[in-house]
Parts: structure tokens; sequence; C-alpha cells
């Protein structure tokens, strides 16, 4: 009995090694992500000022063969406007960042290019949630392979407010009045951890 369950044990193991071969941790180096949006006075944004990437990606000889875990975590809470503090507490009792304290990204697809090294444009396909409220997005992203083995992942994504149940942000008693559509701008780099 007892070799029978190490020998479940080691295949359980070796299993376990095998998918995990090619496969490394990388982790968040840095981040520029600012949401970009319109009112009836003036152009506004926000900046994201916290935020986690969990990630796991296959990069062989310079060339990314697949991603099979990506996963972001933003604070909604420490959304900053550049507009100052008013407009980020709007922004936030928008999202009603008291009960959905985060706004996530979990990738469930990437189109990996069969020439993905260096830089390659790419879709990748996931799950967006903000303000509790889930839908599938397509994300077109620029990825550019560092020599020093980082990576980095730029693009843009415009999508309705009103697609998450978020009612779009007033001010000055209704005289200000955001428009629907925003637009989030990103750049993030990863290192392999």
């Amino acid at each position: 009995m007892l070799k029978k369950s190490l020998l479940l044990a080691t295949v359980f193991c070796l299993a376990f090694v095998q998918l995990g071969i090619g496969q490394t941790s990388y982790n968040l180096k840095s981040y520029k992500i600012t949401i970009k949006g319109t009112s009836n006075l003036h152009d506004w944004s926000a900046d994201v000022k916290k935020m986690g990437v969990a990630s796991n990606l296959n990069i062989t000889e310079g060339s990314l063969s697949g991603i099979t875990t990506a996963m972001i975590d933003i604070d909604a809470a420490t959304l900053e406007a550049s507009e100052g503090s008013i407009m980020s507490g709007k922004m936030r009792s928008a999202l009603n960042a008291e009960k959905y304290p985060k706004i996530t990204f979990s990738a469930s697809n990437l189109s990996i290019p069969a020439q993905a090294s260096g830089e390659f444009s790419t879709t990748i396909m996931g799950n967006l949630t903000i303000s509790g409220t889930t839908q599938k997005v397509s994300l077109p992203v620029k990825v550019r392979i560092l020599a020093n083995g980082e990576v980095e992942f730029s693009g843009s994504q415009k999508f309705k407010m009103t697609s998450f149940k978020v009612t779009p942000p007033t001010a000055m008693f209704g005289a200000m009045k955001t428009g629907d559509e925003v637009n989030i701008v990103y750049l993030i780099t990863l290192k392999k951890g």
C-alpha cells in the first residue's frame, strides 16, 4: 500500500513538474495606467496609484510562446484625478470603491503570432471586473521582450462606464457631467520573479 501511495505521489509530482517546464513567474516592475475621459466642461484623467500583477510567461530564447497566468488587480480607492481631490472622490464614489475596492482583469486567452519575439502586437481576451460587474473584453496589446528579459505590455482600450453599471460622475450640483466613454491607456513592465 505504501509503495502504491509513493508511486501515485511521484506520478502527480512529475505531472506538475512537466506542466511547469518553461513557465517563469513574472512580477510587476513598473506601470503607468491612466484613465482618460471627457466632460461638458473639460477633459479629465486619473492615474492608478496602486496595483498588483500575477503572471506566468513561457519565454524561450527571447520568444514568447505562452501566458499561463495573467491577472491584474487595481486598488480602486487609489485612483487619483489630475483635477484634484474632489474629482478623485467623485470617481471613487461612482465606482462604489468602498463596496468593490478592486478593479480586476484576468486573461483567458492570448493570440501569439508565430514569430513572437522582440516586439509584436496581439490581442488578450479576458474578464474585466469593475464595480462588481464582469464583462468579457478584448484588449489590443503591444508586447516588447527586452534584452534584459523584462517584458512590456502597452496599449489602450475604450469602453463605456455604463457597460459596468457605473453612472458617469457629475460635479458642481450636476453642472459638470462626465462622458460615458473612457479610454484606459497602459504601460506595464514585468520582470522575472
